[in-house]
């Protein structure tokens, strides 16, 4: 297939590659763009394509899979070595009293990752968004093409109706139009 050449249709077997590549995306902490770029180079498709797939045809049927794909992503992300940030947490709730530690300190990534979470899902919402406006801009921008050349053969008509409306009228004048009928 030629570099300037476009896929239109998606087969299963492009549908399960992206899927699986998504899904191990999310199961290992990473960027769901990172995931579209990964599928790109393995199927084909350009990144947008990979990306517009995936949010508006195969989410909805993975969205069980995704669940469990971030319930291990979290449970990776809770086993890994501690961090900086999270020595200097129990360091500081040792000093604070055990109540106040449970409800500050007890798990300071997992809100993080849900508003990275929200804020991704919200940003590819918006690409999709803007995706499909493009696409709708695109058709009337044809239409709008279309009207034009239709308009400019209205007004190269348009010219020659005076020139037929005086000859008819000297049509009657002169009686011919009488001897016609």
């Amino acid at each position: 297939m030629g570099k300037n050449e476009v896929k239109l249709i998606w087969n299963k077997n492009e549908d399960l590659s992206l899927a699986s590549i998504v899904l191990d995306a999310i199961r290992e902490g990473d960027t769901q763009i990172k995931a579209f770029e990964h599928a790109s180079m393995k199927i084909g498709r350009t990144v947008t394509a990979c990306g517009f797939r995936w949010n508006n045809q195969l989410r909805k049927q993975y969205e069980m899979e995704i669940k469990e794909a971030k319930q291990t992503a979290k449970g990776i992300i809770k086993t890994k070595n501690p961090t900086k940030l999270e020595v200097t947490t129990l360091e500081v709730a040792t000093n604070v009293s055990q109540s106040h530690a449970t409800d500050y300190f007890s798990d300071p990534i997992t809100p993080i990752i849900t508003s990275v979470d929200i804020i991704r899902e919200k940003l590819t919402g918006m690409s999709t968004y803007i995706l499909e406006l493009e696409s709708q801009m695109s058709k009337r921008d044809k239409v709008i093409s279309d009207l034009r050349k239709e308009l400019a053969e209205y007004k190269y008509y348009s010219e020659d109706v005076p020139l037929l409306m005086q000859l008819f009228r000297k049509a009657k004048e002169i009686g011919f139009m009488d001897k016609i009928s």
